[in-house]
């Protein structure tokens, strides 16, 4: 189908990164394993920060070709089969909440570093750990949101923080994740809500939350 072609176009799918397995033409995603840091400490401290950068690199990425999907699909597919589509392009996003995983694990590994091997942060206010990674995920996104918000059945409804609107058309569900199905076509989690709000990074965002 021609819409499919147009989506492969602007989707990459890259073969070497941690989270990425293949083998002949088969891809597949990956979850880290807890590992020992023994005897590894000095090179962690020095890989850490190289694999936090690489992972959210690849993040942004993600971001930019699904923003460019959703134009797609906007122009391309009638409004009766938008949410086929949409819910399709949300299993091609997939591999951005592998990488949360991923951020996490070098996340977890550098709070486990002696202090001497640590270079994720300058200091330690800077420094975050998988817990705070819990906390702010936990943070409930409404709480975050600044306007009125009204029940849809069990999901919650509102104008768009990201983009100017009349029709409402971000929804914060019962997970605690949020989508714009207007311009944005994007979504996720508190962190990413509190990224993009106030146009920072991961780490700074999960240190506001905690």
């Amino acid at each position: 189908m021609e819409i499919i072609s147009l989506l492969e176009e602007v989707t990459t799918q890259p073969k070497d990164f941690d989270w990425i397995k293949t083998d002949q033409s088969k891809r597949w995603f990956i979850s880290p394993k807890r590992t020992s840091i023994s005897g590894f400490e000095d090179a962690l401290g020095k890989i850490i920060p190289l694999k936090l950068e690489e992972a959210m690199k690849r993040q942004k990425q993600l971001e930019k070709e699904q923003k460019e999907r959703q134009k797609i699909i906007k122009t391309l597919v009638l409004s009766k089969h938008q949410d086929f589509w949409k819910e399709l392009d949300i299993a091609w996003f997939e591999e951005y909440f592998v990488i949360e995983k991923w951020i996490r694990y070098w996340l977890h590994l550098n709070d486990a570093l002696p202090d001497a091997w640590k270079e994720v942060a300058n200091n330690h206010e800077d420094k975050i750990n998988e817990e705070d990674i819990v906390r702010a995920k936990n943070f409930p996104i409404e709480d975050l949101y600044i306007g009125t918000l009204r029940k849809a059945g069990t999901r919650l409804i509102g104008t768009c923080p990201f983009h100017d609107e009349t029709t409402p058309s971000f929804f914060i569900f019962p997970d605690n994740s949020w989508w714009c199905f207007g311009a944005c076509s994007e979504g996720g989690d508190s962190i990413s809500f509190k990224m993009k709000l106030d146009e920072i990074n991961f780490i700074e965002a999960v240190k506001r939350l905690r």
